[in-house]
């Protein structure tokens, strides 16, 4: 991945690890360093695939003991700084049965429906289809046409073939640009099977309309701690978090949930509109929009478990979390 070279092992007994190999000239030093010793027990052994997108950044490993999951690291670097290693897991409503990335593009060989096919996936958020409004957060795109019913006053469509089966039956599909004042807007959810079509109320003939299987998006932040001035962890004290300001960009609604130790959840919820802003306009679906929201926490940070949800249509792109609190550190006397 560039310059380094990552590799696989076993750490403990049922737990993978990744190694990260590089060169540093300003010590002449080589150095493997255990870049997932913060998510230890995570990755499940053994891996079976490991491969990476120098351009975006993305590190892919696949464990033999999920057949459907991919688990992904974002690595990035500034000159020697380490700026971002961050893991998590994509599973998908199908096999895999082989992947490789070429030009930023992640392909894959899966079984569905009792056949192999070929799927592609691109890790450049940026990379849309010209008619669509933003970059939507749904999984197998297509365009579909429907067929009008004038009396019945419905729309129908056709799946194009069995790959737009899912397992959990949910789908979604979403107008596109081509729609006018409406273009991103939710059209329906519907569960499908076997390319049954699917029926609408409303004359959408005329349109394109994007067809899509709907995913969940969970971030769980870790355990946060107070640094000292050599960014190690203080860790003989007690930090008790207020709140958490979430720094968003090109983002639709999301939930932000709270769970703390021994107690109830509880969950708040950012709609994505924003009152008295120019593109909130009666009829039209909002833009995704940039900001920051500060949710309250008021609990200790090593117990509670914190959560960023979304099941929308909409992208949603975390890009910092920062946290305000206050620590009491243990004194001790001799």
């Amino acid at each position: 991945l560039g310059d380094d070279l990552y590799l696989a092992s076993r750490f403990g007994t049922g737990s993978a690890e990744i190694l990260e190999y590089f060169y540093d000239d300003s010590s002449l030093a080589n150095t493997a360093d255990r870049i997932t010793r913060h998510i230890e027990g995570y990755i499940p052994a053994p891996l079976t695939h490991l491969e990476g997108d120098a351009v975006t950044g993305f590190l892919f490993a696949k464990s033999g003991t999920s057949s459907n999951s991919l688990y992904v690291g974002r690595i990035q670097w500034d000159g020697n700084e380490r700026i971002q290693n961050s893991w998590g897991r994509w599973e998908y409503p199908f096999n895999i049965e082989h992947y490789t990335i070429r030009d930023s593009v992640l392909w894959m060989i899966v079984s569905l429906g009792g056949g192999l096919h070929l799927v592609k996936q691109s890790l450049n958020a940026t990379d849309i289809e010209s008619y669509h409004p933003w970059p939507y957060r749904l999984d197998m795109m297509a365009g579909v046409t429907g067929d009008y019913d004038e009396e019945a006053n419905t729309t129908t469509f056709t799946p194009l073939d069995s790959l737009w089966y899912a397992p959990d039956g949910s789908h979604k599909f979403v107008l596109t640009t081509d729609s006018g004042a409406a273009a991103g807007t939710l059209l329906a959810t519907t569960p499908l099977s076997d390319d049954a079509p699917f029926t609408v109320v409303g004359d959408y003939s005329g349109i394109n309309v994007t067809l899509g299987i709907k995913y969940d998006y969970l971030l769980q932040p870790s355990i946060q701690y107070v640094r000292d001035r050599e960014d190690k962890t203080m860790n003989e004290g007690r930090l008790q978090l207020r709140y958490m300001d979430v720094a968003y960009e090109d983002s639709g609604a999301f939930d932000f949930s709270v769970t703390p130790h021994a107690r109830t959840t509880r969950t708040y919820r950012y709609s994505g509109l924003i009152l008295g802003g120019l593109d909130l306009i009666l009829g039209t679906a909002p833009p995704p929009s940039d900001g920051t929201r500060r949710f309250r926490i008021g609990t200790r940070a090593d117990t509670v478990t914190l959560q960023i949800t979304s099941d929308s249509h909409y992208p949603l792109t975390i890009k910092s979390l920062s946290w305000t609190g206050f620590y009491n550190e243990i004194s001790r006397q001799g």
